[in-house]
């Protein structure tokens, strides 16, 4: 490593001393332009020598945790929403005159809900004449917030 160091600097300050030695020499305008072009491009590509021992295809970058992390986060903001959807419908509810119902979401593996279930064991009716209809008034709650058919909208009592 440092042999290699000690010849990319050499290389630098030849390249350098080029450059002055030939922009002493040439005395044209329009050809010093045209050297002093030249001279800084070798410069450049001599400066930027080293990166070309790295083997790109042996960094891995694709085999990285911070894949992991990202899917960490993916499935915490998941469970976020459904918590929140939960929340909503909830609230919803109980504005509606449906108060102590509990939301329970089945999630498919691809994180689309499979199945809602309506906890109505602790249900208080805040109306009266909405317990004529509080499951096809449930269900129209629940619809509001997600589309899912009425068969994945299962009732306990």
């Amino acid at each position: 490593m440092t042999n290699f160091l000690s010849s990319w600097l050499l290389s630098i300050i030849g390249i350098v001393f080029i450059g002055v030695l030939s922009d002493a020499i040439v005395t044209n305008t329009k050809m010093k332009k045209t050297v002093k072009t030249i001279v800084s491009i070798f410069i450049i590509l001599t400066i930027l020598k080293p990166l070309s021992i790295f083997d790109i295809k042996k960094l891995n970058i694709f085999n990285s945790t911070s894949f992991a992390t990202d899917n960490t986060f993916i499935e915490t903001y998941e469970d976020v929403k459904i918590e929140k959807l939960k929340t909503d419908i909830k609230n919803s509810l109980k504005e509606n005159g449906y108060d102590s119902i509990e939301i329970s979401i089945e999630l498919e593996k691809n994180k689309k809900i499979n199945t809602i279930y309506v906890d109505l064991g602790r249900l208080v009716l805040i109306d009266k004449s909405l317990n004529i209809n509080k499951y096809t008034n449930i269900i129209a709650i629940i619809k509001q917030f997600v589309d899912i058919d009425r068969e994945h909208i299962v009732f306990y009592e």
